[in-house]
């Protein structure tokens, strides 16, 4: 095993398992948005356009916890979409926090921390990098035809 083979490994472990805990806590936070504003301050809900925290709570767990789970899951369902999803997941984490403060304008400790997080989910969704190419190994051209793993030639003559 080579180093950057070993580098992509440890960055996808540590990717799977951050976006597993963000998720997580995402859909924590989003059951507690929906059950009354987890503590928020009334004030900080006056300033948006939403009545009650249900919506939030709702658009916490379609934004940030979904595509979080789904990059997680992906690395063991759908590898190929695995990077892809952790990409989405990282943006759409930094998205969710870029609304909450413009919205909210309230202060807490977690915005700073998530916006960090989802910085290193980018990170390390660029150093684990797409997943490697199963393509056919290519064969030299004068291989000859016939043989196991490559096709028989079909040439055409032209009768002029």
């Amino acid at each position: 095993m080579t180093g950057g083979t070993t580098g992509r490994a440890l960055a996808v472990r540590c990717l799977v398992l951050l976006e597993f805990v963000v998720g997580v806590s995402a859909v924590g936070g989003a059951i507690a948005l929906i059950g009354g504003g987890a503590g928020i301050p009334d004030r900080a809900l006056a300033r948006t356009p939403f009545t009650s925290w249900v919506v939030p709570g709702i658009a916490l767990f379609a934004v940030v916890a979904v595509p979080m789970l789904a990059a997680a899951s992906a690395y063991a369902w759908a590898p190929r979409m695995f990077w892809g999803l952790s990409v989405t997941a990282g943006l759409a984490l930094l998205a969710w926090m870029a609304a909450e403060i413009a919205l909210v304008r309230e202060f807490s400790s977690l915005q700073p921390m998530m916006i960090v997080v989802g910085g290193v989910v980018l990170a390390l969704a660029s150093a684990a990098g797409p997943a490697p190419s199963r393509a056919a190994p290519t064969l030299p051209a004068d291989a000859p035809a016939g043989t196991p793993d490559v096709p028989a030639r079909h040439t055409t003559t032209s009768k002029r």
